[in-house]
């Protein structure tokens, strides 16, 4: 842990998200699952191509959050919390 301006530096974040499949297919149900989060964490907001909502993680810092995808082409996937931020992207194709 460093100093910035006197302050100790958090540590990096080392959460992660991915997504499966990857590539979906249109109308395919896809999973975001991620890890190194806060425990219990109540306060994560988990965005997808921009449109947010909440997820909580649990007792180890994992998440998981599954969705139906009916938009063709890339798609992102954000989930932000204090200190901690992961990004993955995925693609869904035509039937």
């Amino acid at each position: 842990m460093g100093k910035h301006h006197g302050k100790p530096t958090p540590p990096p974040s080392m959460a992660s998200i991915s997504a499966s499949p990857n590539p979906a297919v249109q109308y395919d149900y896809v999973t975001v699952t991620g890890t190194g989060f806060p425990p219990n964490d109540n306060q994560l907001n988990f965005s997808l191509d921009g449109s947010v909502g909440g997820i909580i993680s649990d007792a180890n810092g994992n998440i998981s959050r599954t969705f139906q995808m009916t938009v063709l082409g890339s798609h992102t996937v954000v989930v932000l919390g204090s200190g901690v931020s992961a990004t993955c992207a995925f693609e869904v194709v035509a039937a």
